[in-house]
């Protein structure tokens, strides 16, 4: 009877048994909290990215310096110029692991041309 009663109340397989449940968990969380960095980097820079060719055009400048750089990142833009006002919208699409889903970025920017004089 000893025995049987060593062996109910012997708990040195619990530590290994909650090690393996808790540290593909404790993984994922960490995994995921990465991943959420780096779509929020991803955020800042497709604004970065809208403000300075929004900048570039108001002044007049040529924006084919940035077209590599956004190809290479695989981020879309579009201009509208009004007579006035310069609306930039960049866009890129990132994947979201394990779920086989898509997250779309995108960032707006509105910059008033430097040639406008005011009356």
């Amino acid at each position: 009877m000893k025995l049987i009663k060593s062996k109910i109340t012997d708990s040195a397989g619990y530590a290994v048994a909650e090690f393996a449940i808790t540290l593909p968990v404790l993984l994922s969380i960490f995994g995921l909290g990465i991943w959420f960095f780096g779509v929020a980097a991803t955020q800042i820079e497709i604004e970065n990215i809208s403000n300075n060719i929004g900048r570039a055009i108001a002044r007049g400048e040529s924006i084919s310096n940035f077209e590599a750089e956004l190809s290479a990142r695989n981020i879309s833009y579009t201009v509208d110029q009004s007579a006035n006002w310069i609306k930039v919208s960049t866009q890129t699409v990132r994947h979201i692991p394990f779920i086989n889903r898509k997250i779309q970025l995108s960032a707006n920017s509105i910059n008033l041309s430097e040639t406008y004089v005011p009356e």
